[in-house]
């Protein structure tokens, strides 16, 4: 976990951090010593100017401590803050990096649940323990000295009690972190589930299957009400232990101290200087206590983002293209549960006309594009070549960027987008393509007019609206692949030929166009068409 720590974090506040943890440790260790003082000058002291210096000078410390204390933190929110996003940072790019179908075995709702939460559970643990613990640790180890030599019983008195919660410790340990491992993935489940219902919203409305819904809702519910009430009463259990273990211990104190200043071996103010040695020391041992028990609850969550880490990431090569003029497929084979489906495929893809890729539903035409397009290398045999050049060679990330311009039907954009902020993003000049009679008659015309939606909000658009949008994003990108799936999907028969029309715009200006499709009108155009069955 602490090499997570060093490799995630690296920020000069943390110095800061530490330098002010510290001054923290400096005044709660001076602090009890200047009230002690303080309590013997007034019994024994008749100087009036003198006491009155004194507490100038203790306000000035608390005074001092309190702006310490508030700095930290201050900072330490900062670093929480950044900390937790640069790991989620990674995290996020990692996902997006690992195999398709590795990916799509996860819920995603679940995923970023359990994600959200085990970064939140990991920060916490360190930001609020690491610093503390070695400061706490110099502490402890400054206080038992100290009460050592002010009084040896209370001292030894100490020793047991810090061994009694050892036991304690060690003895629940592991039932915490197995417990909680369960109860936290049942969690992720929960809020998972939760969140897929408002997601899935208009299925459930249409089959009109409330009663289903709250009954599974109602399930998942019991289940982690059980865990978590499980796990919960575990801990309260074990606190209830540790205060009865406190209370025993301050009681034996407290009869001790009251015995050494009856027989004059102790000052009141040495008592309460003991006193508050022992009240720090009590939570200083608490603090590890909670410590050991924090740990045992970010060990499950790093446990599960070692899952994730441990997921291979996609087999890209180094190569990247200038142009890509031609895509080849030779005998290509998928396979789905062992058995062997698109078998033997041989097709080329050129710019010399345009390519349509047909079939059935299941066929494999959607496996098939995203193998293609460099994100599904699983289950596939055979060569898949762009200019010749096999795609495991190729660095497809750099070549989806910068070579091809892909339309899918589900596509990217946040509640917030704008029509005009995509626009701006892909610094496209709507005068200059205005001009152009192919785009002009299906982005400009009296049905889909870019110009009029310009302020609206993606998604405020209807979802013909929105797919000729993304549509007209596509083919306005500067690239030499362009792959559309299923584009004519619920749009007006009457605006497929404008789109055809554009296509061949593509087409004659020598760029690859491949339209995967089931769509006959659109099909009536084809011109080299390779069929899945």
């Amino acid at each position: 976990m602490f090499s997570f720590f060093k490799k995630n974090l690296v920020d000069k506040k943390l110095f800061v951090l530490v330098v002010l943890g510290f001054f923290n440790l400096f005044f709660s260790f001076f602090l009890p010593i200047m009230n002690g003082k303080f309590i013997d000058l007034l019994i024994l002291s008749n100087e009036y100017q003198t006491i009155i210096m004194y507490i100038v000078l203790l306000m000035f410390f608390i005074i001092l401590s309190t702006l310490v204390s508030y700095i930290y933190k201050v900072i330490s929110f900062d670093i929480h803050y950044k900390f937790s996003f640069n790991i989620l940072y990674k995290y996020v790019n990692f996902l997006l990096k690992i195999p398709i179908n590795d990916y799509n075995s996860y819920d995603t709702l679940y995923l970023s649940q359990r994600l959200k939460m085990d970064v939140e559970n990991i920060v916490s643990f360190i930001l609020t323990n690491i610093i503390p613990a070695v400061l706490n640790l110099l502490f402890g180890v400054i206080i038992l000295t100290l009460l050592f030599f002010e009084n040896i019983a209370i001292f030894f008195m100490f020793i047991i009690f810090i061994i009694m919660y050892l036991a304690i410790y060690y003895s629940r340990a592991k039932k915490i972190f197995l417990l909680n491992t369960e109860n936290i993935e049942q969690q992720n489940k929960y809020f998972g589930f939760f969140n897929h219902i408002f997601l899935k919203n208009k299925e459930i409305r249409s089959h009109s299957i409330y009663d289903f819904i709250n009954h599974k809702f109602l399930d998942v519910y019991h289940k982690t009400f059980y865990l978590d009430r499980k796990f919960t009463h575990l801990l309260y259990r074990l606190n209830t232990t540790d205060e009865w273990i406190t209370m025993f211990f301050s009681v034996s104190i407290l009869i001790f101290s009251a015995y050494y200043i009856l027989k004059q071996k102790m000052t009141i103010g040495q008592y309460i200087t003991v006193s508050s040695y022992f009240s720090i020391s009590l939570n200083i041992v608490q603090f590890y206590i909670e410590l050991g028990n924090g740990y045992q609850l970010a060990k499950t969550s790093m446990c599960r983002m070692n899952e994730i880490s441990k997921i291979n990431l996609e087999n890209h090569g180094e190569l990247s293209l200038e142009r890509v003029y031609k895509i080849e497929l030779s005998d290509v084979n998928f396979t789905q549960e062992s058995n062997l489906y698109s078998k033997n495929i041989n097709f080329c893809f050129g710019n010399e006309y345009i390519n349509f890729i047909s079939g059935k539903n299941g066929s494999g035409k959607t496996t098939l594009l995203e193998a293609i397009i460099g994100i599904n290398y699983e289950r596939r045999f055979g060569d898949i070549l762009l200019n010749n050049e096999k795609i495991e060679n190729l660095n497809m990330y750099d070549i989806r960027k910068n070579n091809m311009s892909i339309y899918l039907q589900d596509n990217f954009y946040l509640e917030t987008d704008t029509v005009n902020s995509f626009v701006l993003e892909h610094n496209i000049n709507l005068e200059q393509v205005k001009k152009n009679k192919e785009l002009s008659e299906l982005f400009y015309s009296e049905i889909f007019n870019i110009f009029s939606l310009k302020n609206k909000k993606i998604s405020e658009l209807s979802s013909g609206e929105r797919q000729l949008f993304f549509l007209f994003l596509t083919v306005i990108k500067e690239a030499d692949v362009f792959i559309f799936d299923e584009p004519t999907s619920n749009m007006n028969t009457h605006l497929v030929s404008k789109l055809y029309c554009i296509f061949k715009f593509l087409q004659k200006k020598n760029k690859i166009v491949i339209v995967v499709t089931h769509d006959m009108k659109l099909l009536e155009f084809s011109e080299n068409t390779l069929e899945l069955y």
